[in-house]
């Protein structure tokens, strides 16, 4: 149990970086297969550019995202900041999973 007290903010950025991992995944599995549309224009803007675009993005924002946030670890409102940005991208995955398995 220690092991996760003293790391836990270092697992919720890896936690993440596979929710996003999984984002972009899913994303592209029902964008491309014409079962969904990109919703954040951005991010549509960059699928229309090309896949590559739109992954090379999301890895790029996520990764720049978790280095800010382990640099300033320290700071209160950051590590409140990525519980937030956790939570919400955890209900994303569930509504995804369940949009995936109800398709």
């Amino acid at each position: 149990m220690s092991f996760i007290r003293r790391n836990w903010f270092l697992l919720v950025l890896i936690l993440l970086v596979g929710l996003n991992i999984f984002d972009a995944v899913s994303s592209h599995y029902v964008i491309s297969h014409g079962f969904a549309s990109e919703v954040n224009p951005v991010m549509a803007w960059l699928w229309n550019l090309g896949p590559v675009y739109f992954h090379g993005f999301k890895a790029l924002s996520v990764a720049v995202g978790v280095a800010v946030a382990w640099r300033h670890r320290h700071q209160n409102g950051i590590r409140t900041m990525v519980v937030v940005i956790a939570i919400a991208y955890e209900a994303l995955f569930w509504y995804q999973v369940y949009s995936l398995l109800t398709m």
